[in-house]
């Protein structure tokens, strides 16, 4: 496309990160994102009861974000579900870069 049509605009570049972020996110357990004024909420799998919960991969990424606090994660619960809220998040791009962080250097 880039040899017919020249630099992509911004708007494109973003829109290639959808299908990627949302496959990363799976990958991590999580059902939903949502990105608004600059804040990314990242939603756990609904059932409480998941075996999800018990696996080690989801007790790696609570670790990681204990651990780095990357960009002062906040864990939230309510009576349904568990869920991430991630500040200063200003584009799809960096809400990938920071589940390729919380996915962490082994591949979970």
């Amino acid at each position: 496309l880039q040899d017919r049509f020249g630099p992509p605009p911004e708007q494109v570049v973003q829109l290639s990160y959808v299908v990627r972020l949302r496959n990363l996110a799976m990958s991590l357990g999580f059902e939903k994102i949502a990105i608004k004024q600059g804040i990314m909420l990242l939603y756990f799998i609904s059932d409480p009861k998941s075996a999800y919960y018990r696996t080690d991969r989801f007790q790696r990424l609570i670790s990681r974000i204990s651990l780095n606090n990357m960009g002062k994660i906040v864990c939230n619960q309510d009576q349904t579900r568990y869920w991430l809220k991630v500040p200063k998040v200003d584009s799809i791009s960096r809400a990938y870069d920071i589940l390729l962080a919380l996915k962490g250097p082994e591949g979970q």
